[in-house]
C-alpha cells in the first residue's frame, strides 16, 4: 500500500519551550502539518509544500518512503521528534530554517527579522545578528569574504527597571550577557557601579541570564530563595526593630557569603533594599553574579504568637552564570573564525577565514556552531539552479 502523495494532518504534540516557525513545533498545541509521500527530498515540489506549510502556519514533514502506518509514524518522529545518535540514546532536535536560495553568483544576507533561527526579541526588537554569504564562480564561498558574521550588543531594561540596563548580545543564534550598561549616576546603573569590571567582553567573554524577573515572592526563615547553578539565599535572622535581615549566599550547600541588607529601615535606598553577590569570572573582577531586591521584612514571632518563622517579600532577582564562554580573536566555530572582539563598540566579527566552502548538491554542511546549510538533492541546470537554505539546529530538552 502506497498513501496519498500529499496529506494535511492536525497532531497535538508535547515538544520543549520554544515558538513555532518554519519547521518547529510549540508546546502542547494542535499544529498543521502538510506531509509528502513520493516527494523526493530536495525537489521543488517539495519546496513547494514547505512554503504552502508556512504561510498556512504550520509545517513540513517529509514521509517520502513510507508504505505503511508504522512508516507514517517513523517519519513523524525523524521530522519533529529529532535525529537519533543511537538506538538506546535518542537526541531529539528542532529544525529551524530560512528561506531558500540559489547558487548562483550573488550575495545573500540573513537576519534576525528573516531567519528564525538567531535570536529575536519581538517586544523590545532585540537581536542584531547577520549573515552574509557571497557566492562566487563554480559555487564558491570564498575564504575570509566567503561568509561574513557579525553581532553587536544592545541595551536591554532589567525586569526590575530601578537597576538599571544591562547589555543583551545575539552570538551563534543564543541569547547572552555582555555586561552591564555604566550611566553616569549611580542610581541610573546600580549594577553597574556595584561591579568593579563591569563589561565582560573586555575580558573576550560572554555569559548566560539566568533570571532577570520582578516577580513577587514570599520568602521565609524556614524556606530559602531557590536560584540556579545550585545557589539558594537563606533568611537567617530578622530584626524588625532595626529594619535588617541576616542572608547566607549557599552554592552547593556550602556558605559563600554573608550580608545584611534594610529594606524595612526609614527612608530605605536601593542599596539598603538589593542584596548583591560579586564574583570573579576568569579576567573579570568582581562583577555582580546575583541581585536580589528586598520589599519588606516582617518578624512574625512578635507579630503573631507561636509563629516559628519570619518572612520577607521580594520583588525582583537577576542571576547571570557563573560560567562564561570564551570570544577569543582566532577562536575557530566549525568554518568560521573570530576576527575582531570590539569592547568599546561591542561587536563580534566572524569570517570563513583558511575555509573555502563549495556548495556542491546533497550537502549538509557545519557552519558555526549549530548554524549549518543545506544543499538539494537535485538536477542542476542554467534554468534550475541549485537550491539551499540556512538553517538551525536546537535540542529539545526532555
Amino acid at each position: 500500500m502506497r498513501f496519498t502523495p500529499i496529506i494535511a494532518v492536525a497532531l497535538t504534540l508535547f515538544m520543549a519551550s520554544g515558538a513555532a516557525s518554519a519547521s518547529g513545533t510549540a508546546i502542547n498545541k494542535t499544529e498543521l502539518f502538510i506531509v509528502g509521500f513520493d516527494i523526493r527530498e530536495g525537489s521543488l515540489e517539495e519546496e513547494r509544500l514547505k512554503d504552502m506549510a508556512e504561510v498556512m502556519g504550520g509545517a513540513y514533514v517529509s514521509a517520502e518512503d513510507a508504505s505503511t502506518v508504522s512508516d507514517l509514524e517513523a517519519a513523524l518522529i525523524g521530522s519533529f521528534a529529532g535525529i537519533s545518535n543511537s538506538v538506546a540514546d535518542k537526541v531529539p532536535l528542532l529544525k529551524y530554517r530560512g528561506p531558500v536560495a540559489q547558487v548562483v553568483n550573488n550575495e545573500y544576507i540573513w537576519g534576525p527579522q528573516d531567519f528564525a533561527g538567531f535570536y529575536y526579541d519581538i517586544d523590545e526588537d532585540l537581536g542584531t545578528e547577520s549573515l552574509t554569504l557571497t557566492i562566487t564562480a563554480n559555487n564558491v564561498l570564498a575564504e575570509d569574504t566567503g561568509v561574513v558574521y557579525s553581532t553587536e550588543a544592545q541595551a536591554n531594561d532589567f525586569g526590575l527597571q530601578d537597576w538599571g540596563q544591562y547589555y543583551t548580545i545575539s552570538f551563534l543564534a543564543e541569547e547572552y550577557f555582555a555586561g552591564y550598561v555604566a550611566e553616569a549616576t549611580y542610581y541610573q546603573s546600580f549594577l553597574a557601579h556595584e561591579s568593579r569590571d563591569s563589561n565582560l567582553m573586555r575580558d573576550e567573554q560572554l555569559t548566560k541570564v539566568l533570571i532577570d524577573d520582578d516577580e513577587e515572592r514570599t520568602v521565609t526563615t524556614t524556606k530559602p530563595l531557590k536560584l540556579a547553578e545550585g545557589y539558594e539565599l537563606v533568611i537567617q535572622a530578622i530584626d524588625a526593630d532595626k529594619g535588617w535581615v541576616y542572608v547566607q549566599l549557599m552554592k552547593d550547600g556550602m556558605i559563600v557569603d554573608s550580608s545584611v541588607v534594610e529594606p524595612s529601615k526609614v527612608a530605605p535606598t536601593i542599596t539598603d533594599k538589593t542584596y548583591v553577590y560579586k564574583k570573579d569570572l576568569g579576567d573579570t573582577k568582581k562583577i555582580v553574579l546575583i541581585a536580589v531586591h528586598f520589599k519588606n521584612a516582617i518578624h512574625l514571632k512578635n507579630a503573631l504568637p507561636g509563629a516559628d518563622q519570619d518572612l520577607v517579600t521580594i520583588e525582583g532577582i537577576w542571576q547571570i552564570s557563573d560560567t562564561p564562554i570564551r570570544i577569543e580573536e582566532d577562536t575557530k566555530y566549525d568554518k568560521m573564525t573570530i576576527q575582531i572582539v570590539d569592547p568599546d563598540a561591542m561587536r563580534i566579527l566572524m569570517t570563513n577565514e583558511d575555509k573555502k566552502i563549495i556548495l556542491n548538491k546533497k550537502r549538509d554542511i557545519s557552519l558555526m556552531g549549530n548554524i549549518r546549510i543545506k544543499t538539494a538533492d537535485q538536477y542542476v541546470n542554467a534554468e534550475d539552479p541549485l537550491r539551499f537554505y540556512i538553517y538551525k539546529l536546537v535540542t529539545v530538552e526532555p
